[in-house]
């Protein structure tokens, strides 16, 4: 007589079988799990080229990109519906955070100053300039070597050249401005008021202050 009887053997037969099955039925998941990430994957290539899609009919429809389309402010600016910038988003923060940076003096440029001094500072969003230098009135060129910090500059409302108030003597204007791209205070020469003519090559004592600018201001 054998180990084991009939009905065990029939049993571990049918026990066999379920452990087939199970197997198939693991397989089977498998293949329907790889085919949902398959199918997962097609859905995403497929918003992918709708999206490239729409902006190619946008692109071709109006001339241009969408992104052209846009108008960007470069600064935060009050009731403006337009985005802006990254760089004039960090600009505006950066003011926002500046309490008092005390007066910071700032290089001269000996190529256009012969003696003197030109400081700014910037104190609850405020931007300051003041000097007193002795310059040549002939020409124009900047008045420092160092530029500005980004986030210290007068907001963009101002214009791209910011006039600084400074005199010289009686009858005698300046002509010195905030140029914005340089970062830099520049004198484009000086008035002589009462021959309504432009000094020539002459140094002169020119005092820089009496202006204040508002900073960005984040909204």
């Amino acid at each position: 007589m054998g180990m084991f009887s009939q009905a065990q053997l029939a049993q571990f037969r049918r026990l066999s079988a379920d452990i087939s099955g199970v197997d198939g039925s693991v397989s089977g998941l498998s293949n329907d799990v790889s085919g949902l990430s398959n199918d997962v994957s097609g859905l995403s290539n497929d918003v992918a080229g709708l999206s490239s899609d729409v902006d190619a009919r946008i692109a071709a429809a109006v001339g241009v990109s969408v992104q052209a389309q846009l108008e960007f402010d470069t600064t935060p600016t009050d009731a403006s519906l337009n985005p802006v910038t990254s760089g004039g988003v960090h600009a505006a923060l950066a003011a926002a955070s500046i309490g008092d940076t005390g007066w910071v003096p700032m290089t001269i440029n000996t190529a256009k100053v012969v003696s003197g001094s030109i400081a700014y500072r910037v104190k609850n969003g405020v931007f300051y300039l003041a000097g007193v230098i002795v310059a040549n009135a002939s020409g124009t060129a900047a008045l420092t070597v160092d530029q500005i910090p980004t986030e210290c500059m007068p907001s963009e409302a101002y214009g791209s050249c910011i006039r600084v108030p400074a005199t010289v003597t009686v009858w005698k204007i300046p002509d010195v401005n905030l140029d914005v791209s340089e970062r830099k205070p520049v004198m484009g020469g000086v008035v002589d008021i009462e021959t309504s003519s432009a000094l020539g090559s002459v140094n002169v004592t020119v005092v820089i202050g009496g202006g204040s600018w508002l900073l960005p201001q984040p909204s």
